[in-house]
């Protein structure tokens, strides 16, 4: 847990404690890697939940980005090197994409001519890409209650 200027604290917590995911189904061939994959994607991707601003700030793991989508690590080097202060963060030797950039990128790469497995495995990662994207500061601290609750 970080500290900010105000001594709330700024608090990382697994996407796997905030979502479920749903059972891909875009291809019958390739929807249950694509669930596998996106279930890997949030319990290895953060967010990030600043109490100060009362705002949580999704970052994706490069890795698990770079298996969903099926690419290399080429793009998301560039990606990288392009970034803004705030836009990439470092956990355990591990990168990790604010959710913003993650989107731009994923479209970006939905734009291009792909094939039917490329785009399948961009528009499944996208969904949960967008799908943490919508949570909110207060929706994010109710789920995190409901954890903790039903944990006891």
């Amino acid at each position: 847990m970080f500290m900010s200027d105000t001594n709330l604290p700024i608090e990382l917590k697994p996407l796997s404690e905030l979502i479920d995911v749903k059972p891909i189904e875009i291809s019958p061939d390739l929807d249950e890697k694509l669930t596998e994959n996106n279930q890997v994607l949030v319990s290895k991707s953060i967010m990030k939940i600043d109490h100060q601003t009362k705002t949580p700030t999704p970052f994706f793991s490069v890795d698990s980005l770079v298996s969903c989508i099926g690419t290399d690590r080429k793009p998301f080097r560039e990606l990288m090197a392009d970034a803004a202060d705030g836009e990439v963060i470092k956990i355990n030797n591990k990168y990790l994409i604010r959710s913003d950039l993650t989107k731009q990128f994923l479209q970006e790469r939905s734009e291009q001519p792909r094939s039917c497995g490329e785009r399948a495995r961009i528009e499944a990662t996208r969904s949960i890409v967008n799908e943490v994207g919508k949570l909110d500061y207060e929706q994010v601290i109710a789920l995190l209650n409901n954890k903790v609750q039903g944990d006891e």
